[in-house]
């Protein structure tokens, strides 16, 4: 396996898209571009339930994984607040579930 083919090996990508349905609750479908698979989601946390498995896949320990989200997540709030842009916006990392 070439360079080009092991990164596409290692390399996924998803296309998410997400809308607010009657104001009450989240909508929307989430697919796996190389594989074409999709689903159809009514709640966020169900699109870290189809991308784990692709991951896992990839020897990507969830451990790890949410130390790396968990660290963003900090330095994002810390920004924010920094820049003085966190007024009126959700600075918990959460989507508004």
């Amino acid at each position: 396996m070439d360079n080009a083919e092991l990164y596409e090996f290692k390399t996924h990508a998803f296309v998410i898209k997400i809308w607010l349905e009657d104001s009450l609750r989240w909508r929307g479908h989430i697919t796996h571009v190389p594989t074409g698979e999709r689903r159809y989601i009514e709640d966020l946390g169900e699109i870290d339930d189809f991308i784990w498995p692709y991951l896992e896949k990839m020897g990507i320990q969830r451990k790890i994984l949410e130390k790396l989200y968990n660290l963003l997540r900090h330095r994002r709030i810390r920004r924010l607040v920094k820049d003085g842009t966190h007024n009126g916006m959700d600075t918990t990392g959460g989507a508004g579930e």
